[in-house]
């Protein structure tokens, strides 16, 4: 595989809704990687864990939602608001951007100053090869977010593309900041909901739990 060739499989990759044609379109990004001169270990884009929690979270940018998904059927919708940094996706840290592409819940904070927290794994293998390619990130950085997926655990969370990306609520409630929240995109790149409806998606939610973002 050339490097057009995989920039093209990187780029598919953030439309595909079919996990397990997600995970197969990874390990060949970042195998192809590694032939490129990464010097990334192929063991390191092995799957681990095929087994997938009964919901998911399809969330649109343009449209300001968030669905949580049991198969095709809709069980909730929610307004959500994003990063201020606009459309796209996210390419490095302090833009603002929400991230496009799919990815899995990795931890809960319930001592978050906007009321409770879910850790995506961001950035992804997706995001770690445009990273290397753009020479934002080194090829042991990209080398330790692979590893990170093949684990199962958050990747780092310290690198110029940013980290810290997840879903959250508002934190300390005003009438100012609910006006905000419905009208603007105020985040540095999260998916924000109101506390209420932070509360009710965990019960849908759980380590693993899968988040597609599109535009």
């Amino acid at each position: 595989m050339d490097n057009g060739e995989l920039d093209n499989t990187v780029k598919q990759n953030h439309h595909v809704c079919n996990l397990a044609e997600w995970r197969r379109r990874l390990r060949a990004a970042a195998v192809a990687a590694c032939l490129a001169g990464a010097v990334l270990p192929v063991a390191a884009v092995e799957s681990t864990d095929e087994s997938l929690p009964r919901y998911a979270l399809e969330v649109s940018k343009s449209r300001n939602e968030l669905l949580i998904k049991d198969g095709d059927a809709i069980i909730k919708r929610y307004h959500a608001a994003f990063g201020r940094g606009g459309m796209g996706t996210k390419r490095r840290r302090g833009d603002d951007i929400t991230p496009v592409g799919a990815y899995r819940i990795m931890e809960f904070k319930a001592d978050s100053p906007f009321h409770f927290f879910m850790l995506l794994d961001y950035p992804n293998l997706v995001d770690g090869w445009h990273g290397y390619r753009n020479r934002t990130i080194d090829a042991s950085q990209f080398k330790a977010i692979a590893t990170a997926y093949r684990a199962g655990v958050a990747p780092p969370q310290n690198t110029e593309l940013g980290g810290y990306i997840g879903i959250h609520g508002i934190g300390e409630i005003s009438p100012k900041k609910l006006d905000i929240h419905r009208n603007q995109n105020w985040t540095r790149g999260c998916i924000a909901l109101r506390n209420e409806e932070v509360n009710e998606l965990r019960a849908y939610v759980t380590r693993g739990t899968r988040v597609i973002i599109r535009e």
